[in-house]
């Protein structure tokens, strides 16, 4: 029995840990908001695609802001704006 629940401990963690590294932090300025397609475009040139149900509305131009980009699709699925 200590067996199978090491078993299931450790593959918990393992699962665990799999995605939670499905998510990452990116942070910058922000160049443009494009509404309509949902797109964020930062000042150094990159692009992102937001998630649906990301509010967009409180951005603007020279937001400074920290993404969560999930990794398999590179979607921004949540936006903090940082007070300078």
């Amino acid at each position: 029995m200590q067996n199978l629940f090491s078993a299931v401990l450790a593959g918990a963690m393992l699962f665990a840990s799999v995605n939670l590294s499905a998510a990452r932090e990116n942070g910058g300025v922000i160049a443009h908001v494009d509404m309509e397609s949902r797109i964020l475009v930062m000042r150094d040139g990159t692009r992102w695609l937001t998630a649906d149900d990301v509010d967009l509305s409180g951005l603007a131009a020279g937001d400074m802001v920290q993404l969560t980009v999930w990794e398999d699709t590179e979607v921004i699925t949540s936006i903090e704006k940082i007070r300078m």
